[in-house]
């Protein structure tokens, strides 16, 4: 299936990949191409290559960006803001003057980040937030400002041992994955009545 829909985004434009809508090839994706919409990109380790942030300049209309063992180099305000989707399996860098506000969902599995960011994030639209097994996570980012938070998944963080107490404000939230946490009693231990029925 995933097969058969490369083979009908390729036949948008069998020549051109820069007029195609979608991208999954790192050759087509170094100099960027205008009509993207969203670009998955999985490298393996035995193949690590650096890009440069500056390939997203001109991919203007790019709604969902799926990486996986990508390093990338540079100021990310290259990428569009028109982003709703993003996923990056292995991320092991801040993400600098990355602008949020219009994403929906995050999933940075398997990242080395100690902290998502190290000021308040303004995030309004995020409706997932996904950070497990980020084995060297050590805070919860703060989500004051994160008011549509529905899935929450900070599953196999070991090393985390404080949640904000903002989480308390989260008035839509619908799951929070603490598993395998190891310190998992002391962070909701007194958090707030919202984690009573919708913590696993």
């Amino acid at each position: 299936m995933r097969d058969m829909g490369r083979e009908i985004i390729r036949e948008e434009s069998p020549r051109r990949p820069e007029e195609r809508s979608r991208l999954w090839f790192h050759k087509d994706v170094v100099d960027g191409k205008e009509g993207v919409l969203g670009l998955a990109l999985k490298l393996p380790r035995a193949n690590a290559k650096c890009f440069s942030t500056k390939a997203f300049e001109k991919m203007e209309r790019l709604r969902l960006l799926q990486l996986d063992e990508v390093t990338l180099d540079g100021d990310f305000e290259y990428v569009s803001r028109d982003l709703r989707w993003l996923s990056w399996n292995g991320l092991s860098q801040i993400l600098i003057n990355f602008y949020r506000e219009n994403l929906v969902s995050i999933e940075l599995k398997n990242s080395n980040l100690e902290l998502l960011g190290n000021k308040t994030l303004w995030m309004v639209k995020l409706k997932i937030l996904n950070l497990s097994h980020s084995h060297f996570l050590t805070q919860s980012p703060d989500f004051s400002n994160m008011p549509n938070l529905e899935n929450l998944v900070l599953k196999d963080c070991p090393l985390l041992y404080a949640v904000s107490p903002t989480i308390g404000d989260l008035k839509k939230i619908l799951l929070i994955n603490l598993e395998d946490c190891l310190n998992q009693t002391t962070l909701i231990g007194s958090k707030c009545s919202v984690l009573n029925s919708k913590t696993v």
